[in-house]
């Protein structure tokens, strides 16, 4: 297991339009309430961490701005705290990931309800970067 750092730089956070712009047209998509998940996984060796992020909390859905800067806040804690596992995971299989966590529920949550739910996208991402990885390796052998 690397020893990852726990902060949160600006490498790490994914703000280039054009790239934003590739996630929302060519991502995989899922949603564990109240986030929805945006994710490209790529093999970029330009990019020195694995995974760039961006948080976003609609306007539509939360209509004041002190609330939605108070759950992107939440959001970015929990994932600088529970980051390592996914990094790992794509360190080991050569991978890179952009990803995209949408708020959408119409209220501010407890960070402890919203932990919960970050931690299930994390698991849920671990999955499916594993499964693809073992999907490639049995394309290639026969």
């Amino acid at each position: 297991m690397s020893v990852i750092s726990n902060k949160f730089s600006k490498n790490e956070r994914l703000y280039q339009k054009k790239i934003i712009d590739n996630l929302f047209n060519k991502a995989n998509s899922f949603y564990a309430h109240p986030l929805k998940i945006l994710w490209l996984i790529h093999e970029s060796n330009t990019d020195a961490y694995p995974v760039r992020v961006m948080f976003s909390v609609p306007k539509k859905n939360v209509k004041k701005a002190v609330d939605r800067n108070l759950i992107k806040r939440r959001l970015r804690e929990i994932y600088r705290i529970h980051k390592n596992n996914l990094y790992d995971i794509l360190i080991r299989n050569d991978k890179k990931a952009d990803l995209a966590i949408i708020y959408t529920c119409g209220f501010p949550m407890k960070y402890s309800e919203l932990e919960p739910a970050l931690i299930k996208v994390f698991k849920y991402l671990e999955e499916q970067i594993v499964t693809s990885q073992n999907k490639n390796k049995q394309y290639y052998k026969g």
